[in-house]
């Protein structure tokens, strides 16, 4: 399929191509992130981070493998129902989950309305602790494992998306991959002021 204009890689704009050790750092503060359950949202975007800077390595090949096979699946899928491949439709739909969970909650959106308390609840009405009746008393609770960090989805398919976007054809695909490219590109000069190394 031709495409009415190439996607832009970190050397067109005079950046250094990405390395797999340029992924180290964000991956480190995406693993701090996630363990001290804070900024969900900016550790997911750590996550594209340090899957558009992936080049080598046994987490590179762990994940093109396994978003190979999943590819695999769903061109067989396609091919059986409805007569042919439909390509890149595994790294569109973790496109749109990926911009999905990035979007503010209706929580966050309620707490900016005027009429809430700032908590994302309106006024006189307020969340009873965990564990209290609706008279106060302590109801038996079952104990439950920990919950996961929020947006671990999110994290987990911004690693992934850098990896598989290029099965995107046509202009879409350039529009996605332009601004991983970028991205893998800044962090790499980044490192190397920093370090001298990308």
């Amino acid at each position: 399929m031709i495409s009415a204009f190439g996607s832009l890689t970190a050397a067109s704009v005079g950046l250094p191509a990405p390395r797999a050790v340029t992924a180290a750092i964000p991956l480190f503060l995406v693993a701090g992130l996630m363990w001290r359950r804070k900024l969900p949202r900016l550790a997911a975007c750590l996550a594209l981070t340090a899957g558009a800077a992936l080049t080598s390595g046994w987490l590179h090949t762990t994940i093109t493998t396994g978003a190979g096979w999943a590819t695999g699946a769903v061109n067989w899928v396609t091919r059986s129902t409805v007569g042919g491949v439909v390509p890149g439709v595994v790294a569109l739909v973790l496109f749109v989950y990926f911009l999905l969970e990035l979007a503010p909650s209706t929580r966050t959106m309620a707490g900016l309305h005027p009429e809430s308390g700032g908590d994302g609840y309106p006024h006189g009405e307020r969340r009873r602790p965990r564990g209290l009746g609706r008279f106060g008393q302590h109801s038996k609770v079952p104990v439950r494992m920990p919950d996961l960090p929020p947006k671990t989805g999110a994290v987990l398919v911004g690693l992934v998306l850098p990896l598989v976007v290029d099965t995107i054809p046509g202009d879409v695909g350039a529009v996605i991959r332009s601004p991983l490219n970028l991205l893998g590109g800044l962090l790499a000069w980044l490192l190397g002021l920093a370090w001298g190394v990308a």
